[in-house]
């Protein structure tokens, strides 16, 4: 075991564990583990595939019962081997409050989405009472997948695009949140981004505009704005991060960034929509690119 000591301390130990001992069959996995973790102390667990890791962490959570040990909480004894104690399962989630467990195995519930299935042990340890804290949970867990989502977007910048500093984009978001969210990440990443929606005033498009055209600003994220009627020539990007059934907005959005401009060689497009969604209809959308030449 190895020990990192986070903030020293004569405080009581938070976990005590001794002489745990742990077999299967004739093979004796655990041989008297003792050790002490106080309060700000790491402790890793480390050695070869088979050396009873994972016993240790299961006799801990009780999802394994040691044939010899204590194990203590905070000066409180859970489990003592030496004394016959209660096994009915409300007792045993009761001690492993104590503990969190990640598993070798993400056994996910197939009927549940993701966030259902990161929201379930939370519902399940705190109650359908607890509303604010599921909500919390829920919004913790949206947030993980749109960050995730996000950080995909900008790797495919860097990924497509030759040099990340000539870029002038337009990203056509779902709602003003999605919008504000995007560039809130989008700056975070050193990567300056505003938002716009159909609620900003003149002044502040006129404003962005010319930060876009600039290059002081690289990418506007923008909702129900520029789909027609506003031309920014400069732009060479255009990122679809909204669904649309109408041929007339993906057109509009499109021509947004086939307009002309001195240094422009090329226009990248970058759909997140279609690759994410099967019963896309790439044929339609296509046909419309198509249907004037």
């Amino acid at each position: 075991m190895e020990r990192t000591t986070v903030n020293e301390t004569n405080a009581p130990a938070l976990l005590e564990v001794r002489d745990i001992r742990k077999s299967f069959g004739s093979t004796q996995v655990l041989k008297g583990i003792s050790f002490d973790l106080h309060k700000g102390e790491v402790l890793s667990i480390i050695g070869p595939s088979g050396g009873g890791k994972s016993t240790l962490l299961r006799c801990l959570n009780f999802l394994e019962t040691p044939e010899n040990g204590t194990i203590s909480v905070n000066g409180e004894t859970l489990f003592d081997a030496s004394v016959r104690m209660s096994k009915k399962e409300s007792d045993l989630w009761t001690k492993r409050l104590h503990f969190g467990l990640v598993f070798q195995s993400f056994n996910l519930f197939p009927h549940y989405n993701a966030l259902e299935n990161v929201a379930l042990a939370p519902r399940l340890l705190y109650g359908e009472q607890n509303k604010d804290r599921l909500r919390e949970v829920k919004k913790a867990g949206r947030r993980a997948v749109a960050e995730k989502r996000a950080d995909h977007i900008l790797r495919s910048l860097d990924r497509y695009v030759a040099d990340l500093s000539d870029v002038r984009a337009l990203g056509f978001c779902v709602s003003v949140e999605h919008a504000r969210f995007m560039a809130e990440y989008f700056n975070r990443c050193q990567f300056p981004a505003m938002a716009l929606a159909g609620e900003s005033s003149d002044e502040e498009r006129s404003s962005a505009r010319k930060l876009l055209v600039s290059g002081k600003v690289r990418i506007l994220f923008v909702v129900d704005l520029y789909n027609e009627g506003v031309d920014i020539p400069e732009v060479n990007t255009v990122l679809f991060l909204r669904p649309t059934e109408s041929l007339t907005v993906f057109l509009q959005q499109l021509g947004r960034g086939l307009r002309l401009s001195e240094g422009k060689d090329c226009l990248t497009v970058l759909d997140f929509i279609g690759a994410a969604n099967r019963k896309y209809d790439f044929e339609e959308k296509f046909a419309a690119l198509l249907s004037g030449s």
